[in-house]
C-alpha cells in the first residue's frame, strides 16, 4: 500500500512538468514561428522597394521571382535581428550596392557622394517611373514601366498598335483578306495580320498569336493585303503592328470573303478612317505607349487615315525621381534602409558598379529549386507588393494590407495542397475588393453541379435543373448544404471572393458554391414547392464551359407587344444594330439589356442616343514614382470622347442592368446615367471598373487585378458603388417559379409609361 502512494504521489507531482513542459514547447513554437513571419515581412518589404524603385542595371539581371522564392529561404530561420540584416546585406547588395539596412536607433546620415563618380560628363539620371506598373503578363500596353534614360526593348507581350474585331460566324470555312493603304520611309516595315480566334474573351493570346506579315514601305501609297482561311471561329482580330524607328501612315481597311471563286466585299462602318475620336478612328483599337504614339492624322477637310509614329523622349511622364532622392523605410520593428532611387548611368554602367562575382554567383543560386513552402511564399511576397505599390483603391477599400500579408504567412505555412495555397490567395486578396481579380491555377475545380441557385426574397432558391433525375424543381428551396445552413455555407465561400458590391459578391458566390472536383458530391436539403423535406445527392458532372453555355441568352434582338424593340447587348454586335436602327427609330420604345458583358465595339451606339458632344474625363492610369501610394498621381484623364450621330433615337430608352455588369459594361451605363440617355431598371452594377492588369507568380498561379482609376462621369466614386439603377427590381420566388423575367417585365412597363407620357 505504501509504494502504491508514493507511486500515485510521483504521477501527481510529474503531470503539473508535463504540462509546463508542452506549454513551453508550445510557446517557442509559437514565438519561432513570429519571429519566421516577421523576417519573411521584413524581406518582403525591402523585396519591393528594390525591385520596382532602384533603377541599378544590375537589378534588371535578375529573376525577381526566383529571388522571391530563394530569398523567403534565406531569411526565414535568421534567429536575430544582426543575422536577419546579414542575410539581407548578402541577398540586395549585388543588386543594389549602396544599399543601407541598419538598426531603428542608429542615427546613420546618407552620402550623396557614395552615388556620385567622380567625372560626371556623359552621365544622366535613371530612374523608375510607372505608369500602372508593367509586368510579366501585363498586355494591355497603358500599363508600362521604365527607367529614364534607358532604352530597353519592345515586350513580345503587347498588344498590336491597331486592331479591330470582327464577328466571324458567317464567315466560317471561308477564305477571308485584308486589304489596307500604306506609306512610310522607303524600305521601312509594317506587319499585317488576320487572327481567327475561337474564344472571343481570349484577347490576352493576342500578342503571341498574331504572327504579322511584314511588308516594306514606300514613299507613296500602295495596297497589301494579308490572306485567312477560318475555320469555326467565333472572332477574327485585324489590324496592323509597327516596330520602325520612322513614322508610318495606314488607310482604307478592306475585309472580304471568298464566295464561289469571287472575292466579295464585308461591310464594316468606318473602314476609310475618317470617323474619329480622340485616339484614332472610331471602332479601332489603337494604343501609343512609351515608344510609339498612334493617332489619326487629317490629311485634307475630311479625309483621315492612321499614323504611327516612334517617340523620341523615352520618359513615361514629367515627373521623375532626382539625382540624390532616396527612401528612407523601417522594414521591420528594429530594422530600417536607405536605399536610391535615382542613380546616374552613361551608355555602360550605373554608378556605382556592384560585386560582378557576387552577382553572378547570385544569378547561379537562384537557379536552384527550391521546396514547394518557399515558392509559396514568394508568390504571397510578390503579391503584396505589386498591391502595395500600385493598386489604386487603398484609399477606398481602407483594409490592413500588412496585417492580412501577416495571416497569408501564418495561412501558408499551414496549407498542405496546392489548392489550400491558391485559397490562401484568394483569401488574402479578397480583402481589396476587386471585381476584377481573379486568380487561376492547374489545382482550381471546374466541374459544376446539375443546378443554379440563387437568393429570392432572403431564401436559396433553385433556378434551373440540367438533371432531370435528381427530383428537383424550379422553386425548391435550399436549406443546407453538406449540413451547413444555406447562409453559413456561403459566408464560408464568400472569404474567399474579390467583389467591390454585395450584387457582385452575390453573382460570384452562386456561381462559385457550384464549383467542385470532377465526380466528387454534394448533398443538399431543400423544402419542395409542397413543404415536403428531402435530402438529395449531386455530382459535379458538367464542365464549367459546357455548363454556363446552357445559361447565355442567345436571343440578340426581339419585337415587343406595342412596337416596342428589345436587343440584348451581351450578344448583338454594332453591325447587327446598324442594321436594325430604321426599325428602332421607327419604334414605339426601346428596351438594351445589359445584365453581363456586352459585345466589343458598342460604344458608337450610344452615339445615336446622345445629343451633346461627350467631354467627360473619368478614366485614369497612376504615374508612381514613389513606393507604398507616396505621391501617387492621376493627372492623364481620358474618356470616350463620343459624338451625336445620326440617326438620333428619339422614342422612350430603357436599359436593364444588374450586378453581373462589370468594367466596360459599367463604362456603358456611366454613360447612359451621366447624359440620362435612358431610365435604367434593375440593380447596382459591379462597380469595378478600368482595364486589368495581369501578373504571373511561382508555382503557376495567374493574377487579374484592376490597374487603373476609374470614377463616374461626374468625378465622384465609382468604385464599390457602380450605376446605380433609377427603378429598383427584386426577383420574386414567385416569378421565379412562373419562368418570368421580372426585369424585363418592369422595363416593358417602363418604357409604356414613358411613351403615354410622351403622347
Amino acid at each position: 500500500m505504501q509504494n502504491t502512494n508514493q507511486s500515485t504521489k510521483w504521477k501527481i507531482f510529474i503531470s503539473p512538468i508535463k504540462y509546463l513542459i508542452i506549454i513551453t514547447l508550445l510557446l517557442t513554437n509559437c514565438n519561432i514561428q513570429k519571429r519566421k513571419s516577421a523576417n519573411i515581412k521584413a524581406f518582403a518589404k525591402l523585396y519591393g522597394y528594390v525591385r520596382w524603385f532602384h533603377p541599378s542595371d544590375e537589378a534588371q539581371q535578375i529573376d525577381w521571382d526566383k529571388l522571391a522564392v530563394t530569398g523567403a529561404r534565406k531569411v526565414e530561420n535568421a534567429p536575430n535581428v544582426k543575422a536577419l540584416r546579414d542575410s539581407l546585406l548578402l541577398i540586395f547588395r549585388p543588386i543594389a550596392p549602396t544599399l543601407k539596412i541598419y538598426l531603428n536607433n542608429e542615427n546613420i546620415k546618407f552620402n550623396i557622394a557614395e552615388i556620385t563618380p567622380k567625372d560626371t560628363i556623359g552621365y544622366k539620371v535613371i530612374a523608375w517611373q510607372h505608369l500602372g506598373v508593367e509586368l510579366q503578363a501585363t498586355y494591355y500596353p497603358g500599363y508600362q514601366s521604365s527607367r529614364t534614360n534607358r532604352l530597353v526593348s519592345r515586350s513580345e507581350n503587347k498588344m498590336p498598335q491597331v486592331y479591330r474585331q470582327l464577328d466571324s460566324k458567317e464567315l466560317n470555312y471561308k477564305n477571308i483578306r485584308m486589304k489596307i493603304s500604306i506609306k512610310g520611309t522607303e524600305n521601312d516595315s509594317i506587319g499585317l495580320f488576320l487572327l481567327p480566334m475561337r474564344n472571343k474573351y481570349d484577347l490576352e493570346n493576342i500578342p503571341t498569336s498574331i504572327k504579322p506579315v511584314y511588308f516594306k514601305c514606300h514613299n507613296e501609297w500602295r495596297s497589301q493585303e494579308v490572306k485567312a482561311y477560318i475555320y469555326s471561329e467565333e472572332l477574327v482580330i485585324f489590324g496592323v503592328v509597327y516596330n520602325g524607328d520612322k513614322t508610318i501612315l495606314i488607310d482604307n481597311f478592306e475585309i472580304e470573303m471568298e464566295d464561289k471563286g469571287s472575292w466579295k466585299k464585308i461591310e464594316l462602318d468606318n473602314m476609310d478612317l475618317n470617323s474619329v475620336i480622340e485616339d484614332g478612328p472610331v471602332g479601332f483599337y489603337c494604343f501609343s505607349d512609351k515608344f510609339y504614339k498612334v493617332g489619326s492624322l487629317l490629311i485634307d477637310s475630311k479625309d483621315y487615315c492612321l499614323k504611327i509614329e516612334k517617340n523620341d523622349e523615352i520618359k513615361l511622364f514629367d515627373k521623375c525621381p532626382q539625382f540624390g532622392e532616396i527612401l528612407e523605410k523601417k522594414i521591420s520593428d528594429k530594422l530600417s534602409i536607405q536605399l536610391p532611387i535615382a542613380l546616374l548611368g552613361n551608355n555602360i554602367q550605373t554608378f556605382p558598379a556592384a560585386d560582378k562575382l557576387k552577382l553572378k554567383e547570385m544569378k547561379q543560386e537562384l537557379n536552384t529549386n527550391e521546396s514547394e513552402i518557399y515558392e509559396h511564399l514568394g508568390a504571397l511576397i510578390i503579391t503584396r507588393n505589386i498591391f502595395q505599390h500600385f493598386y489604386p483603391y487603398f484609399d477606398v477599400i481602407k483594409v490592413d494590407w500588412e496585417k492580412e500579408f501577416e495571416k497569408a504567412i501564418e495561412d501558408a505555412y499551414n496549407d498542405e495542397t496546392n489548392h489550400d495555397f491558391l485559397n490562401t490567395l484568394r483569401k488574402f486578396t479578397a480583402k481589396l475588393k476587386d471585381g476584377h481579380i481573379f486568380i487561376n491555377h492547374s489545382s482550381d475545380e471546374w466541374f459544376c453541379l446539375p443546378i443554379a441557385w440563387e437568393w429570392v426574397e432572403d431564401k436559396l432558391i433553385i433556378t434551373k435543373v440540367l438533371d432531370n433525375e435528381s427530383g428537383l424543381k424550379v422553386g425548391d428551396i435550399v436549406n443546407s448544404i453538406d449540413d451547413i445552413s444555406s447562409k453559413d455555407y456561403f459566408m464560408d465561400k464568400q472569404k474567399y471572393i474579390s467583389a467591390a458590391t454585395p450584387g457582385y459578391l452575390n453573382y460570384l458566390s452562386q456561381r462559385n458554391t457550384i464549383h467542385g472536383k470532377q465526380n466528387t458530391f454534394c448533398s443538399i436539403s431543400i423544402t419542395d414547392l409542397l413543404g415536403n423535406k428531402k435530402v438529395v445527392k449531386l455530382k459535379h458532372s458538367l464542365w464549367i464551359s459546357d455548363y454556363y453555355q446552357k445559361f447565355v441568352n442567345s436571343a440578340k434582338f426581339k419585337l415587343l407587344k406595342n412596337n416596342n424593340i428589345y436587343i440584348n447587348l451581351d450578344q448583338i454586335s454594332m453591325d447587327e444594330i446598324d442594321s436594325l436602327l430604321p426599325k428602332i427609330i421607327r419604334a414605339n420604345g426601346l428596351i438594351c439589356d445589359l445584365r453581363g458583358y456586352p459585345c466589343n465595339g458598342l460604344s458608337p451606339f450610344l452615339s445615336n442616343l446622345l445629343s451633346v458632344h461627350d467631354t467627360c474625363k473619368w478614366l485614369c492610369t497612376p504615374q508612381i514614382i514613389y513606393p507604398d501610394h507616396e505621391k501617387m498621381q492621376f493627372k492623364n484623364w481620358e474618356g470616350w470622347g463620343l459624338k451625336p450621330k445620326e440617326p438620333h433615337i428619339n422614342e422612350p430608352v430603357v436599359f436593364i442592368t444588374d450586378g453581373r455588369a462589370i468594367s466596360y459594361a459599367e463604362s456603358i451605363m456611366g454613360i447612359v446615367k451621366h447624359y440620362k440617355l435612358a431610365t435604367i431598371v434593375g440593380q447596382p452594377t459591379a462597380g469595378t471598373n478600368g482595364n486589368v492588369n495581369t501578373f504571373d507568380l511561382p508555382g503557376g498561379y495567374k493574377i487579374n487585378f484592376t490597374g487603373m482609376k476609374v470614377t463616374k462621369l461626374d468625378g465622384s466614386q465609382h468604385h464599390g458603388i457602380g450605376v446605380l439603377p433609377d427603378i429598383y427590381v427584386e426577383k420574386t420566388i414567385k416569378g421565379v417559379i412562373e419562368g418570368r423575367d421580372e426585369f424585363l417585365e418592369k422595363a416593358i412597363e417602363v418604357v409604356n409609361k414613358m411613351k403615354h407620357e410622351h403622347n
